[in-house]
């Protein structure tokens, strides 16, 4: 259902909105066993951020065009037009963070484990 929607047009996304499904798709693919929902809440991921920047993309346009000609003051709400992705890559960065810390710690067990069975042959 979340692909679905995420894939719809009409579906108007804030970053809250995009943070809540990425979270619910991450869980789903972590705590999967099956490799078509796994599939699924990575589709769903992509598809939800492609349609978030797309919209961003979309925004900043019509920002630009309705605010061609106006006064100087209007000009500082051209650097508001990408406040509501801050928090959306944010917290990818975040995930992105536990996932390296995660390999690491997995990296360095996997080599004291080397080691000691290399100590006991």
């Amino acid at each position: 259902m979340i692909l679905s929607l995420s894939c719809h047009v009409g579906w108007i996304l804030n970053g809250r909105l995009v943070v809540q499904a990425l979270t619910l798709c991450l869980g789903l693919y972590c705590s999967a066993g099956s490799t078509g929902t796994r599939a699924a809440a990575q589709a769903t991921c992509t598809q939800t951020i492609a349609e978030f920047c797309r919209d961003l993309g979309s925004r900043a346009k019509q920002l630009e065009t309705n605010n061609e000609g106006a006064s100087a003051a209007a000009d500082g709400q051209h650097g508001n037009k990408y406040n509501d992705a801050i928090p959306v890559f944010q917290f990818i960065l975040s995930r992105m963070e536990e996932v390296l810390k995660y390999v690491r710690t997995n990296q360095t067990t996997i080599a004291s484990e080397r080691a000691i069975t290399s100590l006991h042959e």
